[in-house]
This record gives structure tokens, sequence and C-alpha cells, in this order.
């Protein structure tokens, strides 16, 4: 996949499914609710999740996610 995206898409894919991945978890913990019946680790999660989207949308309207030439052709041979 790292031959596939351009540089910082991957990591951006990281940070919203982590960022989801913990906000779920926080749900099923009981930490003292900050604001709005968040805690501080389910806004720090909503955070990561815009960050990465945010770098998502910017990465996608300069020139797409995948790398140029990307067709695939560099995955054929791992």
């Amino acid at each position: 996949m790292r031959d596939r995206f351009r540089p910082g898409a991957l990591f951006s894919f990281y940070l919203v499914l982590s960022g989801a991945e913990r906000l779920l978890v926080e749900f099923v913990r009981r930490n003292h609710r900050v604001i709005a019946g968040l805690s501080d680790a389910q806004i720090e999660s909503i955070a990561l999740m815009l960050a990465g989207l945010g770098w998502l949308v910017w990465l996608n309207r300069r020139g797409g996610l995948e790398r140029a030439g990307g067709s695939g052709a560099a995955l054929a041979g791992t």
C-alpha cells in the first residue's frame, strides 16, 4: 500500500481509523465526562479523526491520494 498512495495518505487513514477505534473503546470505559457528555479521550479521538479527514481532503484536492502513475503495477512484484 505504501507504493500505491502518496506520502502522508496512509498516516491520515491511520489517524481516522485509530481515532474511531479509540472513540468506541472510550464509550465502554468509565471516565469523567468533560464536555457534552464526552470524556477527554473521546474529545482527543474526535480531534484525531478530524485531523486525518482534513489531511485526506487536502491531499485529494492537491492531486489525489494515489501516487502519480500509481496503477498498482508496483504491487504485483510483492
